[in-house]
């Protein structure tokens, strides 16, 4: 019941308007770039928690993780070729 309202709200009219206004904004860009390498993020953040591992707050990991990976992803994006780009999860 919770998902359906959810749902519901992200897709009326406000929810609409109020993405429009702040769609330029950099940190929504910021965040439609990571959307856009999830699943690389998703597959990479595995093996950055174990490499980052000595940082004792769980939120620096967490965000060290967000941001190394977003790192990474944007230099294979630049290095590796168009062809090959979707093995590695882009």
């Amino acid at each position: 019941v919770y998902s359906f309202f959810v749902i519901c709200i992200l897709f009326s009219g406000f929810a609409r308007d109020w993405y429009h206004r702040v769609e330029a904004w950099r940190l929504v860009t910021w965040i439609q770039e990571l959307g856009r390498m999830s699943f690389f993020v998703y597959l990479t953040h595995m093996l950055l928690l174990r490499k980052i591992n000595l940082i004792p707050a769980w939120s620096l990991r967490w965000i060290s993780c967000v941001v190394l990976a977003y790192l990474v992803g944007k230099l294979l994006l630049r290095i590796v070729p168009l062809r090959y780009q979707r093995y590695l999860g882009f």
